[in-house]
């Protein structure tokens, strides 16, 4: 492809220097332009007030001096009769000292016109009159131009100029002759009493002419430089572009596939020179990455190769793992059901113990009551005991009054028959049946009142004995419902053994197919391995090749 005339790096670099360039030098000279004519400006007017402040300087001196040698009297320096001189338009007027200053001061005056930018330099009074102007506008007939001295300039600027008491007055002035100037003035005193001014009269066109050709001279000078600087950025473009153009001619063979060094020589230290160098650095790493890429290449079909077959494993053995994942699946599944059961009947045993425990309470608590039942029994059979061996003992005694009672019956017969006659010791014997028979009365009533109370707390004792009955039933029953409940458990506790003991049965197949997961798994991991080894290289032939680009974009 032919690039035109300002496609070329050339021209572009050319362009975009004078683009930049010429406007930023444009502006800096208008910068310095207007920045020397203020500045030309301001030194013009430090000038003319330096003049102002020398020529009022002077003439006081030259004033106080002919007061002084007694040339004049202060009150003659100081003399405002003006007196007309006969003839003249505008007027003129001599004055006692006017014609010693023609003498003394003219030359001094005319001096300061060597000055071109001086118009005029004069000495005025307070009032406005001149005695004495410079010689080149005190020509008699020279009109209202060239014959300008001894007259009173009573103007705004001239009476502001002559009456001023500071250091200097700039004023712009507009002469009667037409011309447009600057007036600058500085008082002057004669010992100590302000006598006038020293007036400096700065041509205007003069002055700009001086900022104009001041300003003329930068122009020049700026664009003298700025076509040198064009010619030069011209220069220093062809320089560049030539060495590039060269290196644009090598990059296209290179592109065509042609890695070949040519024996270009880049010995300078500039930017062009390093991009050559780098250019043949890069020519030669693509070379040295083109042969390793040629070997690389080998190696990465018969690795890919390896990579295949190692998939094809891996793929198998991930279908074996998926196979043994579904027979753990099952076993999980079984596990889970089995479970539940589990859960179920350990809900049910704990129901049954709940109800067992709370028989067993009621048994307890019947059994408590039993308990009190034969405390109160026994104490009453105690009683009864009691009562009954004060029967035995009332028997007995019933039984030695029998027998004495027989004994005296017989005695009596005895007696009786042998006729005995009424005496003492039947009467007494009489007497001794008679009260042993109401012992035996009395006795036999204490027996059978012991004989009811015997019946009563035999009585007392059935009732009780009655009375806990039906708490020892309820015991017997609360007892018949916690054997049925343990019964039951029992029941429920095989089942869970046997539940469990399938539980464990899943557990054995669930750790089988884990360790045949296991083993596929290692399988697995060895192919992963290889499939590993094989990517590493692959790996590493990349680094090599990345490692080479590296080295080319530096």
């Amino acid at each position: 492809m032919k690039l035109s005339r300002f496609d070329t790096l050339k021209a572009k670099n050319s362009i975009i220097f004078i683009i930049v360039m010429v406007p930023l030098f444009t502006i800096f000279l208008s910068y310095e332009v207007t920045k020397i004519s203020d500045t030309l400006k301001k030194t013009l007017m430090e000038r003319g007030v330096i003049y102002a402040q020398t020529g009022a300087t002077t003439m006081s001196k030259i004033l106080g001096d002919a007061v002084k040698n007694g040339h004049f009297t202060e009150e003659q320096i100081f003399d405002t009769d003006y007196r007309p001189i006969p003839g003249t338009t505008p007027k003129k007027y001599n004055t006692e000292y006017d014609t010693y200053m023609d003498e003394n001061i003219r030359g001094i005056e005319d001096s300061f016109l060597e000055d071109p930018v001086v118009v005029y330099a004069v000495a005025v009074d307070i009032n406005g009159y001149l005695p004495t102007h410079n010689t080149k506008f005190s020509q008699p007939g020279g009109g209202l131009l060239l014959d300008r001295s001894k007259r009173i300039f009573e103007d705004e600027v001239g009476i502001k100029a002559a009456r001023n008491k500071e250091k200097y007055l700039l004023q712009e002035y507009y002469r009667d002759t037409g011309e447009i100037m600057w007036d600058i003035s500085s008082p002057i005193y004669v010992n100590g009493r302000h006598w006038g001014a020293f007036r400096i009269g700065f041509s205007m066109e003069e002055t700009y002419n001086q900022i104009y050709a001041a300003a003329g001279r930068m122009l020049i000078s700026g664009l003298t430089l700025t076509v040198a600087l064009i010619i030069l950025a011209v220069y220093i473009s062809n320089r560049i572009s030539n060495r590039v153009k060269v290196l644009v001619e090598e990059a296209n063979r290179v592109a065509t596939g042609d890695l070949s060094l040519t024996g270009m020589i880049f010995d300078t230290g500039d930017e062009v020179a390093a991009l050559g160098r780098s250019f043949v650095n890069m020519v030669s790493k693509l070379r040295e990455l083109t042969e390793k890429t040629q070997y690389s290449a080998s190696l990465v079909g018969s690795y890919l190769n390896d990579l295949l077959k190692n998939t094809e494993h891996v793929t198998e053995s991930a279908n074996s793992v998926a196979s043994k994942m579904d027979l753990v699946s099952g076993a999980i599944d079984n596990m889970e059901q089995n479970t539940g059961r589990i859960s179920e009947t350990s809900e049910k045993v704990a129901e049954e113990l709940s109800e067992a425990k709370a028989s067993s309470k009621r048994f307890l608590e019947n059994m408590e009551e039993s308990k009190k039942a034969m405390s109160v029994a026994h104490n009453v059979v105690k009683d009864l005991e009691f009562q009954v061996d004060k029967v035995g003992q009332f028997i007995q005694v019933v039984s030695i009054l029998a027998e004495q009672a027989g004994l005296m019956s017989r005695k009596i017969v005895q007696e009786a028959s042998h006729f005995c006659t009424e005496g003492n010791e039947m009467a007494a014997l009489a007497m001794e049946v008679q009260s042993n028979a109401e012992d035996a009365a009395k006795t036999t009533e204490d027996v059978s009142e012991l004989f009811r109370t015997v019946r009563d707390y035999a009585s007392q004792a059935s009732k009780t004995l009655e009375g806990h009955q039906s708490v020892i039933l309820e015991g017997i029953k609360a007892a018949k419902l916690s054997g049925r409940s343990l019964g039951i458990i029992v029941s429920e506790l095989k089942n869970l053994s046997d539940l469990t003991s399938e539980l464990v049965n899943y557990s054995k197949e669930l750790v089988d197919g884990v360790k045949s997961i296991n083993t596929d798994v290692e399988v697995q991991a060895r192919l992963v391995k290889q499939f590993t080894e094989a990517t590493g290289t692959l790996e590493q032939i990349v680094d090599e090749l990345k490692g080479t680009l590296d080295n080319i974009k530096v």
